[in-house]
């Protein structure tokens, strides 16, 4: 605003000096050319003052006109500098919440998805996330998780099938196939369990194979009769029976 006023004062003061040297070269190129007349070199000197001043200020005006051009420039690069580094402060920010939010996390999953091929799944810690990746991470869990017990489901299958083979006794067999179901925890959460067979007195189950159970539960389940306790009542009832606790 300044420099602007700065360069109007300028460019009146050549309109000054050019309404004064005007008349004066009018007036000089209108009189008498008679070089030896006083009144001539006067009107000269004074057409050759006036001309100085108007000289004087146009340089001043045309100073002045320079460099207020200068100042915008600056004032232009300036602000494209100001601009060029807003943007790249702005781009760096995207650059490290799409990094933070979303590259890092598809970068995970993808890892999460190449270790479940080779049996190494480790659940993302994304899965906490309430959105489209927090989901896909949770899907991975839950497939990781089905594939995990397919696979121990196998390998309890083929253990038991090599322990059918062997030359061990009834009650061997069903320890050891016990030990094996019992050892699994995705079958078996407490390292415990029994197996009763119905091969003795009618009405009555024996106690063929336990793991985990206390002394006074084994000699109490020893001989259990039909309908006692929940082992009993499974074999009365012929079906599954569940217990609450």
């Amino acid at each position: 605003r300044s420099n602007s006023l700065v360069v109007t004062g300028e460019h009146d003061a050549v309109e000054a000096a050019w309404g004064r040297f005007k008349p004066v070269y009018l007036s000089a190129l209108e009189g008498p050319v008679r070089h030896g007349a006083a009144g001539f070199h006067g009107r000269l000197a004074l057409l050759n003052r006036e001309a100085v001043t108007l000289l004087a200020a146009a340089e001043s005006l045309m100073a002045g006109l320079r460099g207020l051009a200068v100042r915008r420039v600056e004032t232009t690069l300036l602000l494209l500098t100001a601009l060029a580094l807003c943007a790249g402060a702005l781009f760096l920010l995207v650059y490290r919440f799409l990094g933070r939010e979303l590259l890092l996390p598809i970068r995970e999953l993808s890892q999460a998805a190449a270790d479940m091929a080779v049996s190494a799944f480790s659940e993302p810690r994304w899965r906490a996330r309430e959105d489209e990746l927090g989901g896909l991470a949770g899907a991975l869990a839950g497939m990781s998780r089905a594939q995990t017990r397919e696979r121990e489901l196998q390998n309890i299958t083929s253990e038991l099938l090599s322990l059918a083979v062997s030359d061990d006794s009834l009650d061997a067999f069903l320890e050891k196939a016990l030990e094996v179901v019992v050892a699994r925890p995705c079958l078996s959460k407490e390292h415990k369990g029994a197996i009763f067979l119905a091969d003795g007195q009618p009405g009555t189950l024996r106690l063929a194979a336990q793991r985990g159970l206390p002394e006074s539960l084994k000699s109490a389940c020893a001989v259990l009769p039909y309908g006692r306790c929940l082992c009993g009542r499974a074999a009365a009832r012929c079906e599954t029976v569940h217990a609450a606790k």
